[in-house]
C-alpha cells in the first residue's frame, strides 16, 4: 500500500482510543485522554509509516528483500506489541508526550496493526506471523495505489477533524468498509463471468486488481505447463482515462477488455526457442535462484539476452505485470564466459541490469 494512505489510516486510528467527553470534564487536567487530535494524528501517521522501514534491507540484497525480508518481521501482528512498546519510548522523548504514555502505546500498536492489514489487501501479501511462519496473507483486493480507497480515507479523516467527538463520527468507518465490500463482490462477478464464458479445464484461476480502476482486473489461470494471462474490464471507468493520460499510460487502457474481447496470452517457464530450454532450466533451478522461486506464485520466462561476456535468462512473476508497464521484480541468471552462474536483476525503470553480489 502507498505510504500516504498509510500515514492517512494511521492517524485516523489513532483518534479511536479517546473520548471527547471525557475531554472536556478532564481538561483541567493531565490525564491519558488529554492528547489533541493533532497530536494523535502525528503519533498514528508516523507510526504507521514504520514498518516500511524494511526498505533498508534493498541495500544489503535485494533479492532476498523481495522473497524473505520485506513485510515479515516489521509488519508481524505477534511483534507488534513489541514494536508500538520500543516506538513508544521513543516518543517519550518529547516532553509534552510524558504524562500519557499508556495511550502513546496503544496509538502505536493500533497504528501498527492497521499497517499490516492495509498491505494484506494487496497481490504482495504480508507475513503476520514473522518470524515464526513465513505464510503470507494477502487478499488480492486492492492494487498497492488506488485512489478511490485513498479517497474514502481521506473523508475519514477530514469527518474526525471537523468533528473531534470521536464517538459521534465512528460511523464514517463504515465508507472504506463499503468500499472493500464492493470491491470483494466485483471480484467475485469477474471470476464467476470469466468461468462461464470461457470454461477451462486450468487448475488455478485468480483474479488481481490493476491499476487506475477497481473495475480492471488481471485474470490468470494456470496448469502444470502454461499459465494464460488476460485483462478484464468490467465496465467503463470515466475517472481511468483520466488517471491514465496524467501518468502518460493511455496504451494500458488499450489491453483492458470487455469480457466478449477478451485477449488472452500463453507464458511457460520455458522460452519457446528450444535451443534455449537447457540453460534456461539450468538457470530456473540453479541453487543461487532459489529466493526468487521462493517469491514468485505465477512465474514466467521473461527474456533471453546476450552480450559479449554474459549470456542470460530472465525471469518475471505475472502478478506484476501490467499494460504499457515495464514488469516489476525481474531477476536472471547470466552465464558468464568462465562458465559460472550469477543472479541479476533488471532495474525498475529501465532494461539496465545488476550483478546481485553473494551475501
Amino acid at each position: 500500500m502507498d505510504p500516504i494512505t498509510h500515514i492517512l489510516v494511521g492517524a485516523c486510528v489513532a483518534q479511536l482510543p479517546s473520548s471527547s467527553q471525557n475531554n472536556e470534564i478532564n481538561k483541567s487536567k493531565k490525564d491519558d485522554l488529554s492528547l489533541t487530535f493533532k497530536q494523535r494524528a502525528t503519533i498514528g501517521g508516523i507510526t504507521a509509516a514504520f514498518p516500511d522501514i524494511d526498505y533498508i534491507l534493498f541495500l544489503v540484497n535485494p533479492l532476498d528483500f523481495l522473497a524473505y525480508w520485506h513485510r515479515a518481521e516489521t509488519h508481524s501482528v505477534i511483534l507488534a506489541p513489541l514494536w508500538a512498546l520500543l516506538l513508544c519510548k521513543a516518543w517519550m522523548l518529547w516532553r509534552d508526550f510524558k504524562p500519557f504514555q499508556k495511550t502513546v502505546f496503544f496509538i502505536c500498536l493500533l497504528s501498527l496493526v492497521s499497517h499490516t492489514l492495509l498491505d494484506s489487501l494487496t497481490p504482495y501479501g504480508t507475513q503476520w506471523l514473522a518470524p515464526f511462519s513465513d505464510y503470507r496473507v494477502s487478499w488480492d483486493l486492492i492494487f498497492v495505489v488506488d485512489i478511490y480507497f485513498t479517497l474514502s480515507i481521506l473523508a475519514v479523516f477530514l469527518c474526525m477533524y471537523l468533528n473531534q467527538n470521536t464517538h459521534r463520527v465512528l460511523f464514517i468507518f463504515l465508507l472504506p468498509f463499503i468500499y472493500l465490500t464492493s470491491i470483494y463482490q466485483i471480484k467475485q462477478t469477474a471470476i464467476q463471468s470469466i468461468q462461464f464464458t470461457y470454461p477451462s479445464e486450468a487448475e488455478t484461476l485468480v483474479a488481481l486488481p490493476q491499476p487506475f480502476s477497481p473495475f480492471y482486473w488481471q485474470i490468470i489461470r494456470s496448469n502444470k505447463t502454461d499459465i494464460n494471462q488476460t485483462f478484464y474490464r468490467l465496465v467503463d471507468d470515466p475517472i481511468a482515462p483520466l488517471i491514465a493520460s496524467l501518468t502518460r499510460r493511455t496504451a494500458y487502457l488499450e489491453q483492458i477488455n470487455p469480457l466478449t474481447k477478451l485477449q488472452w496470452t500463453t507464458y511457460s517457464l520455458q522460452p519457446k526457442e528450444p535451443s534455449l530450454r537447457v540453460h534456461a532450466l539450468k538457470a530456473w533451478h540453479h541453487a543461487d535462484f532459489k529466493a526468487y522461486r521462493d517469491f514468485s506464485i505465477f512465474p514466467v520466462f521473461y527474456l533471453h539476452s546476450k552480450k559479449t561476456h554474459k549470456n542470460c535468462f530472465w525471469f518475471s512473476d505475472l502478478r506484476y505485470h501490467w499494460p504499457g508497464f515495464r514488469p516489476v521484480f525481474r531477476y536472471g541468471m547470466c552465464l558468464s564466459n568462465d562458465k559460472t552462474w550469477a543472479v541479476h536483476r533488471m532495474k525498475y525503470l529501465s532494461d539496465e541490469d545488476i550483478k546481485l553480489l553473494p551475501l
